[in-house]
């Protein structure tokens, strides 16, 4: 049929058409999944924020040999750095995600290690900055971590919880005014008449926006008559960002 517009062109209209939003808010970094990100996010500090053990072992003063034995001088957990520093011939019990006490060479993990007293023997030879993460591996401070217009996935929460923040700026919920045409149609559970049918659109169209970051204004069944439908759409314009109509005639 020659005269009826194309899916693609269709399509292609629509993705041509302005946000019809541009007004923003600042939600709580929990309630902005899905929403969709009005400026661009840059890492306020880097991260890691400081270097740390990537392994339970002992972080050592100086290159460790297989054979090596260290003396161990105390202890770092992941909260609760150790205070002093390292010298040659010095160790530390780390765990996994402990802050790298000052002048750890190298990471050896527990398992390639034998504790013995107040003294550990390297079993597996390790290289300088092994099992080492160093600040700012994963990010740095001043990088574009997120860009606008961006809709917020669960990972893109964990990173924003991750650089310390709490709120993010998002683009207003878009509001959506759901209409079907036709007098034939009434509400479900409502019993048939001649030549009617149950409205099955709407519950559709409701059901695939919910999956979106949208408030919608449900106008019902519109009937077959040119005022009433222009007055409808009319004000409901007024107070929405996009009509989506089906049936018609």
């Amino acid at each position: 049929m020659p005269n009826l517009l194309p899916l693609e062109a269709a399509l292609a209209r629509v993705a041509a058409v302005e946000p019809v939003c541009r007004q923003t808010e600042s939600v709580p970094v929990e309630r902005a999944l899905g929403r969709v990100l009005a400026a661009a996010v840059t890492a306020p500090r880097d991260i890691p924020r400081f270097d740390n053990s990537a392994v339970d072992g002992f972080a050592i003063g100086s290159d460790a040999k297989e054979g090596s034995r260290f003396e161990v001088v105390g202890t770092a957990s992941a909260g609760t750095p150790f205070a002093g520093g390292l010298d040659t011939g010095k160790a530390v019990r780390i765990a996994t995600g402990a802050e790298l006490p000052r002048g750890t060479v190298t990471v050896v993990m527990q398992e390639d290690c034998t504790p013995s007293g107040d003294t550990v023997t390297v079993g597996t030879v390790s290289q300088a900055g092994a099992h080492c993460r160093r600040a700012g591996q994963d990010v740095t401070a001043g990088a574009t971590v997120l860009s606008p217009d961006r809709r917020l996935s669960a990972p893109d929460l964990s990173m924003l919880t991750a650089l310390g923040l709490a709120h993010s700026t998002v683009r207003r919920t878009l509001r959506v005014g759901l209409a079907s045409t036709g007098s034939e149609l009434i509400e479900p559970g409502c019993e048939l008449q001649a030549g009617q049918i149950h409205d099955s659109n709407r519950p559709l169209l409701k059901a695939l926006l919910q999956f979106y970051p949208v408030e919608i204004v449900d106008l019902g069944v519109l009937v077959d008559d040119a005022d009433t439908t222009r007055t409808s759409l009319l004000e409901t314009a007024g107070r929405v960002d996009v009509i989506v109509t089906t049936g018609g005639v």
